[in-house]
């Protein structure tokens, strides 16, 4: 199963889907990987930084949703000051 954090001030959300129902036709599924995406694509517009987490000790940074990833982390746009 795949999932999607998006980090926030309430912890996180998360968005979970099976790529393997999706791809057999599970409409419940395919609703899950767009809203993915949108998810994603919004995040990235706002400047969020997306990363896979599938290896924990080299996690990839992402310009593109790729709904294979197993755990994909959306992490906000960092204001200092």
């Amino acid at each position: 199963m795949q999932s999607l954090h998006i980090l926030s001030a309430r912890g996180d959300d998360c968005i979970h889907w099976n790529l393997a129902s999706a791809a057999r036709g599970s409409p419940r599924a395919a609703t899950a990987v767009a809203e993915a995406e949108q998810v994603f694509v919004r995040a990235q517009a706002q400047g969020a930084t997306a990363y896979c987490l599938d290896d924990p000790a080299h996690p990839q940074r992402l310009d593109a949703f790729e709904p294979t990833m197993g755990c994909i982390i959306i992490v906000p746009r960092l204001i200092g000051g």
